[in-house]
């Protein structure tokens, strides 16, 4: 594994055991389509969350988030589309979230927002 996979994956780990201790239930990760990936696929409180992790270990390219533009956006809404199709789910209520994680030094920034 190179090293930016070991990075992108112990990102995942790390946005995981965040939501877990905000109360989020894990129930799927890294679920693939052909148009793109969603990271984590999580609930809370009834609602679904479908989040894309973006992580950094130096900020010379920019913050996390900043990586995440508008075509990465829509493939990432197709990826959900075709995550609610091909597991029949009627869900009323869904939200797309996106984490960003810096490890600097000892520093660990976990930054989570809605998109």
């Amino acid at each position: 594994m190179q090293q930016k996979q070991r990075l992108g994956k112990f990102g995942e780990d790390l946005a995981c055991q965040f939501l877990i201790r905000h109360d989020y239930i894990i129930v799927e990760r890294n679920y693939h389509t052909q148009d793109g990936e969603i990271d984590i696929v999580a609930t809370k409180s009834g609602e679904f969350y479908f989040i894309e992790v973006k992580t950094r270990s130096t900020l010379n390219s920019g913050y996390p988030e900043e990586s995440f533009d508008e075509i990465k956006k829509q493939r990432f809404e197709l990826a959900v589309a075709d995550y609610l199709d091909k597991k029949d789910l009627l869900i009323d209520s869904w939200q797309m979230g996106l984490i960003s994680i810096v490890l600097v030094k000892n520093l660990v920034k976990i930054k989570f927002s809605i998109i």
